[in-house]
Order: C-alpha cells, then structure tokens, then sequence
C-alpha cells in the first residue's frame, strides 16, 4: 500500500495516495514496522493537507510526532502552516520557534524562520519581524532568500516608522 500510495501522491493524485497510506498506517498489524507505518501516517497527512482538509492533516501530523517521527522539523513546518491557514498566528509562531529551537541543524531552519518573520509582519510585530529578516539576510547562502529577506526587511522598517533605515535598505535592494 505505501508504495501504492506514493506512485500516486507523485501524480499528484492526493484522494487515492491518501487511501493507499491510510491503508498501510492501518496494516501495522501485518508486518509494517513502526517507522513505515509512522512514515505512512505523515503521507496521509500531506495527502489530506494537498486536498485542503487541515483539521485532519494537523490531526495525523499529531500523531505522528506522539508515534516518534523521526522528521519532526518537517511535521512542525507543516503544522505551522495549517495554523497560519487558520488563522492562528500564535500557534504558527510558537510551532516555528518550537522548530527552531529542537532542531536547529533544521533543512526547513531558513523556510521557517522566513515564514516566522512573515507571521510577524502580518501580526503588526514589526520589531520582531526586523530581528528575523536581519538575522536571516546575513546568515543565508541563498541569493533568492537574501534579496527577499532583504526585501521583507526594508518593508518591516517603512512600517516601523523608520523610514532612513527603509531607504537604505531598498536602495541595497536595487544595487544588488
């Protein structure tokens, strides 16, 4: 079933991946081991996340860091946009930093922390959003995430009242 499931999740064909891992999450009991059927558990999840039904996602994504996932960066990321679909800003902010800060050699460090400074922005934390986006432009290696850091910076100055430290930033933007 799980090899069921992905053949289709890479087609793009989320209502059958999601019964394909639905299918191998329940087959535990015929010789899955925990790592696959966990494994099976965070695919459902993508699976009814693509398909827009975030409650359910959330759910499995839950229960899957309560089974020991071992990619629980990826299941918090994930998480945190469900929240922010949502429309709950704190959850989002708090499961970024919670990324962040459990796994910090994180390969979704640089999105999350962009996303976290996003949030920011969108909650009026303008100060907050500053430290992210400046904190980020300097440590990427990314040129793309560099220039939208900085970009992100210049505009939570503008909206700060800084207005110097905007321009400066803009016109950094421009020469680059």
């Amino acid at each position: 079933h799980i090899n069921l499931g992905y053949a289709h999740l890479a087609k793009s064909d989320y209502a059958t991946a999601e019964k394909h891992f639905k299918s191998a999450r329940q087959s535990r009991t015929y010789g899955y081991s925990d790592v696959l059927a966990t494994d099976a558990i965070v695919r459902e999840a993508d699976a009814s996340f693509m398909q827009k039904n975030y409650n359910k996602a959330d759910n499995l994504y839950a229960e899957a860091i309560k089974n020991g996932a071992t990619n629980s960066d990826y299941i918090w990321y994930q998480r945190s946009l469900i929240a922010g679909l949502n429309g709950n800003n704190n959850e989002k902010i708090n499961l970024l930093k919670k990324l962040s800060d459990k796994v910090p050699a994180s390969k979704y460090k640089e999105q999350a922390s962009f996303e976290l400074g996003n949030t920011y922005l969108e909650t009026r934390n303008y100060s907050e959003a500053e430290s992210i986006f400046l904190s980020l432009y300097n440590q990427t290696t990314s040129d793309k995430l560099k220039a939208a850091s900085l970009y992100k910076l210049a505009y939570a100055y503008q909206n700060n009242n800084k207005e110097n430290d905007a321009i400066v930033k803009y016109e950094e933007l421009l020469t680059q």
